[in-house]
């Protein structure tokens, strides 16, 4: 008798399994997604607006508006043994000041392509170049005097420079890459390429070496708002005290797909141009016309 129940039990609790376990138990990890190698590119076109107007406003004020176009565009070439990655920014914009009139506000185009080759872990060997200066002429304005002087013009300055070194990408969204790098100045007419411990004729072409390091980071802030920031320092060999360092900081607030509120704040240093820092920062409404 209990032989009998015991093979009946045996018997169903056979065809319970044979119902319920499939014949083969999945992955308990997802599959590593396969890379989408090939091209990848984009394009973008913003036109930064501010604007202030004053009607019979007894505490005074001067009307004025500001406006800057900004394209910008990335290509990206990705393959099993290799990444390659190049970028490209136009900025422009003027000032109008019903007092003073119309001034340049931004001009500065740049040109960068940085090409990694993978090593299959967080630290790859790089190779980059990059070029950048502005469009037209800028001035150094004497409000009291009423006077403008030229003091620089289209690549001029011009700035170079090549870049061998390792790239590090411990964590998403986070990039580094140091190495070693040469430094060109072009400055036909306004010195800035002239090297001030040379005696004689001012130098219009200089070249230095040192040691690069960029360092980008950016993350999502809120659902809509994205911050990021780029600081990018350049160690001339002759000592610790000759360093050119560029800091870039942005955080777009998306208001829709084709506007946004956009916070930037830029901080330069160069000894070669000033002894002390240069900042520039803006508050704008961005209208995203050009999407590719």
């Amino acid at each position: 008798m209990n032989s009998k129940v015991n093979a009946i039990l045996i018997t169903g609790l056979s065809l319970f399994v044979g119902i319920h376990v499939p014949a083969s138990t999945p992955d308990l990890l997802p599959e590593t997604p396969v890379p989408e190698f090939g091209w990848k590119r984009q394009f973008t076109g913003m036109l930064n607006l501010n604007q202030v107007y004053f009607d019979n406003w007894v505490k005074g004020g001067s009307n004025a508006l500001v406006w800057e176009v900004n394209f910008g565009g990335q290509a990206v070439l990705e393959r099993e043994p290799y990444l390659w990655e190049s970028n490209a920014k136009f900025l422009y914009g003027q000032t109008n000041i019903s007092d003073v009139g119309i001034r340049k506000a931004a001009d500065e185009w740049k040109l960068e392509t940085i090409y990694t080759r993978k090593l299959g872990t967080w630290i790859n060997p790089f190779a980059a170049a990059a070029g950048w200066s502005q469009f037209t002429t800028g001035y150094n304005y004497d409000d009291e005097a009423g006077t403008e002087t030229e003091i620089s013009n289209f690549f001029d300055p011009a700035y170079f420079t090549q870049t061998l070194g390792l790239g590090f990408t411990p964590f998403a969204n986070f990039k580094e890459r140091l190495g070693f790098a040469l430094k060109q100045t072009i400055s036909p007419e306004y010195g800035y390429a002239d090297d001030v411990e040379t005696a004689g004729e001012i130098e219009t072409f200089k070249i230095e070496y040192g040691l690069s390091s960029i360092t980008e980071y950016q993350r999502s802030l809120m659902e809509n708002i994205l911050g990021a920031t780029k600081l990018d320092i350049f160690v001339n060999f002759k000592g610790i005290d000759a360093i050119d360092a560029r800091w870039e900081n942005k955080i777009t607030a998306k208001v829709n797909k084709n506007i946004s509120v956009n916070l930037e704040l830029e901080i330069l240093y160069d000894k070669d141009l000033d002894d002390s820092y240069q900042l520039r920062e803006s508050v704008a409404i961005g209208i995203t016309f050009l999407s590719l």
